[in-house]
């Protein structure tokens, strides 16, 4: 069973841990599936080539947690806050973020695919080499978000959000296919190309 400072290694996890205490976990190639972390404090918590699988999150902390080579799957909605947390060659399929929190957050080598990021702020995050493949942002604030080697493929980036950035207009000078660029509500509006002349 999960609580505060375990170290574990190689376990699966399921069950319901609604208003838990979870802080400063170790967790090494284990498997969560269907574990419910609703409202849940997961402060501080390292996790290594970690699995999660459909695990409800919703109103849950995972603040200041790291994921390194983890994948986290889902198709339900979730409104979580990763403030200050870093995720290092992770892959995140298909999760719906809805007025979810990522400030600080650091993302490296990280695949966003299938993911929609609605209604969420993501101040002052960093991007480095990660990809969005089919990727739905709509209504977020990226203020002082920084993107090093994107890739946006079938992706809509929300145009009014590109001043707000670092990064960006950069990378869109210099990639080799434009840029789809939308509204708030995710409708494409234009490309990079036609951003920049």
């Amino acid at each position: 069973k999960l609580h505060d400072g375990i170290i574990a290694e190689h376990r699966y996890f399921s069950g319901n841990y609604t208003n838990a205490s979870l802080r400063s976990m170790k967790l090494v190639e284990c498997t969560f599936k269907g574990t419910i972390f609703n409202d849940a404090a997961v402060t501080g918590a390292k996790f290594e080539k970690c699995v999660f699988e459909d695990c409800q999150m919703d109103q849950s902390d995972f603040e200041y947690c790291d994921f390194f080579g983890c994948t986290l799957t889902s198709n339900l909605p979730i409104c979580i806050s990763f403030n200050n947390s870093n995720f290092i060659n992770t892959d995140i399929n298909g999760l719906n973020f809805t007025s979810s929190t990522f400030t600080n957050a650091f993302f490296d080598e990280v695949r966003f695919s299938g993911v929609t990021i609605n209604n969420c702020t993501l101040e002052a995050v960093s991007f480095y080499h990660c990809q969005f493949p089919k990727t739905t942002l709509t209504n977020i604030n990226l203020d002082f978000s920084e993107f090093i080697d994107p890739d946006f493929q079938d992706c809509i980036f929300p145009q009014a959000q590109i001043p707000r950035t670092y990064g960006l207009i950069q990378y869109m000078i210099s990639a080799e296919k434009p840029i789809e660029l939308g509204d708030y509500a995710g409708n494409k509006t234009m490309d990079s190309v036609t951003y920049i002349n």
